[in-house]
């Protein structure tokens, strides 16, 4: 993963590089689209986790079946079972990443590293966002714990966490705690909006984007 560090009208962020789960070394890779030239009989279980994660952001948990996995891949559906009780465990796997990607205290962290200003600290967590949410898995995860009750109390916990890390910032810019609150829950509807409404465009543009709805919720406020 690599990291680089721009600056979009002088305000400082920073931007990774990003892949989906990464397959470790000794993962074997089999499947015709996942060819390197020799024959093996079964893939690693990160194979798995990769290709459902990468069919997850069609926008449907519904889409990842083991049948499509292991069409996906090219192996027969049995070979599944040699990493997974059932398809549950694997969509459990697919849920832990998608809350390390978005856990947003080691986004605030890293913020507070480059010494800036709460304004940037808020915007740096913003463009971390767009950078991570590349396809349509946050969509396919939301949608998903309408109907899953465990699910929905991991976001609403993890929402929590950011009203307070939210609200702290905007304190700092000068308001009360409740006005503070309140930013706070709109900063975080637009994360999660974000590649829903500008999903189809450049990375680039989407942080353009990023920047002028971050700096029409500052006018507001400072």
């Amino acid at each position: 993963m690599v990291t680089c560090h721009e600056s979009v009208a002088g305000k400082c962020w920073e931007i990774k590089s990003v892949v989906n789960i990464s397959t470790s070394k000794d993962e074997t890779i089999v499947g015709s689209k996942f060819k390197s030239g020799k024959s093996v009989k079964r893939p690693g279980a990160q194979l798995w986790i990769d290709t459902a994660w990468e069919i997850l952001g069609e926008g449907s948990v519904f889409n990842v079946t083991i049948q499509r996995l292991s069409s996906e891949i090219g192996v027969s559906r049995n070979t599944f079972y040699y990493h997974f009780s059932d398809r549950n465990e694997l969509y459990d796997r697919l849920i832990d990443h998608w809350f390390d990607l978005h856990d947003i205290r080691k986004a605030y962290e890293k913020a507070q590293l480059r010494s800036c200003t709460p304004d940037d600290i808020l915007f740096s967590i913003f463009v971390n966002i767009v950078q991570m949410v590349d396809s349509g898995q946050s969509a396919a995860i939301r949608l998903w714990a309408h109907s899953n009750g465990e699910l929905l109390g991991r976001i609403n916990g993890e929402e929590r966490e950011r009203q307070r890390i939210f609200g702290g910032l905007f304190e700092e810019l000068g308001l009360s705690k409740t006005e503070a609150r309140n930013w706070a829950n709109i900063y975080i509807s637009l994360h999660a909006a974000e590649y829903i409404r500008f999903g189809n465009l450049s990375l680039k543009q989407r942080i353009k984007n990023a920047r002028l709805l971050h700096d029409a919720i500052l006018s507001q406020i400072v």
